[in-house]
């Protein structure tokens, strides 16, 4: 129990560097570039979202399941290399597609150095891992570099960043801190814990792209009505209603994060007590459900209360649309956070295939609707499709679970 208590805490401190600091800093950036400029920002960090969706391709949740299963070091050995260089590989193809995009999108030609610049990021990113240290419950470590690459970033950001044509510095700067705490972060694995080195073969690293496809997917359509939202936007509005419907975003999305380490903390205890006792996983899997659901139910009427003074905090002065957009966000504050739960326990009990639908159904409903929301009713209707799509979600995962459960 204690140590559990131990990695809950560093995990809660790895997710608050990440969400917290950066809550500090998009106020900054905003009164800095302006909501235009902000929503351009918004526009490169939320095309970047897919290279980081593709290099991770689902290992955050096998490589925690594989290595907390693992029984011996040259298990969890051929699980890490095999993981890595499966990495490596999809590294390649995303710098390849920025390139052609940076030839053919005017979006990225526009902007194509800030998307260089940013792209190092994603490689920090993709090799720093925090699924290793989660399965074996070494948190500490993890927690401590990306507490530094935080602080590099917020620091840079306030002591250089004093114009709007700074965008792509931004964009460096985060690069430079992801890449060397992924660097950072990979030593260890193999001075301190013993990990072997090698390379795999190419039926390993297939085999592991196979075993996370329906997962890697499964995140491709979440985005696809998450992140998409934005580059739907900023087709058909402007950049300034993009800027009010992204700080609002923003908000939102460090607040759902503040229940991450709920759900993290507890996977390779799952995942565990799944292949040693059925009735011990199910006990602790409803004790879970309704701890994350008090903490997002307080975090959600907390919220929506003081709304009015955090749009205020964030935009500098008070914008009704920024709030109402902020105040239908916190109905999926409450619902968000069970989304990777329930794909935590879908992935412990062998469902890829119910994961793979339920985000399936919700990326249709999305690029259905999503064009006549914005026409129609504009950010406002986006926040309410954001809300219809993680019901849906919760709905369908929730009840797949239970139904299979009672087996």
């Amino acid at each position: 129990m204690k140590k559990l208590v131990s990695e809950f805490l560093y995990l809660s401190l790895f997710q608050a560097s990440n969400y917290i600091l950066p809550l500090l800093t998009f106020p900054y950036l905003i009164r800095v570039f302006g909501l235009s400029v902000f929503g351009e920002y918004t526009v490169i960090q939320t095309v970047l979202t897919y290279f980081l969706i593709l290099v991770d391709f689902g290992f955050n949740v096998t490589g925690v399941k594989n290595i907390s299963q693992a029984a011996t070091e040259e298990e969890q050995s051929k699980v890490f290399n095999t993981i890595m260089a499966s990495k490596g590989l999809l590294i390649g193809i995303s710098l390849l597609v920025l390139l052609v995009a940076g030839l053919f999108a005017p979006e990225v030609r526009n902007h194509f150095l800030a998307y260089l610049l940013a792209f190092p990021a994603v490689v920090g990113q993709a090799i720093f891992p925090i699924w290793f240290y989660q399965a074996i419950r070494k948190m500490k470590v993890a927690t401590m570099i990306n507490a530094l690459i935080k602080i590099f970033f917020t620091g840079c950001i306030f002591l250089f960043i004093r114009r709007a044509d700074q965008l792509a510095t931004v964009f460096l700067f985060n690069s430079i801190g992801f890449l060397a705490g992924g660097i950072i972060a990979v030593i260890p694995v193999y001075t301190k814990y013993n990990l072997r080195f090698f390379a795999p073969s190419w039926q390993h690293v297939k085999a592991d792209l196979g075993e996370s496809w329906r997962i890697f997917l499964s995140r491709v359509f979440i985005t696809l009505y998450s992140s998409t939202h934005v580059l739907v936007l900023a087709y058909f509005k402007t950049p300034f209603v993009v800027g009010q419907y992204s700080a609002a975003d923003k908000v939102f999305r460090g607040l759902y994060n503040v229940s991450t380490p709920f759900t993290q903390v507890f996977f390779p205890m799952q995942a565990k007590l799944y292949k040693e006792s059925m009735v011990a996983y199910i006990k602790e899997s409803k004790k879970i459900f309704f701890i994350l659901l008090s903490v997002c139910t307080a975090i959600g009427v907390g919220v929506f209360i003081a709304a009015p003074f955090i749009v205020k905090l964030v935009v500098g002065q008070e914008n009704a649309v920024v709030l109402a957009v902020l105040r239908v966000f916190v109905l999926s504050v409450i619902l968000y956070p069970f989304g990777a739960f329930f794909t935590n326990m879908l992935a412990i009990q062998n469902m890829n295939k119910v994961l793979l639908r339920a985000v399936t159904y919700s990326a249709v409903m999305n690029l259905v609707l999503v064009v006549p929301v914005i026409y129609y009713f504009s950010v406002i209707g986006l926040a309410w499709l954001s809300f219809a799509t993680q019901l849906l979600i919760f709905l369908y995962k929730g009840l797949s679970l239970v139904a299979d459960l009672k087996k």
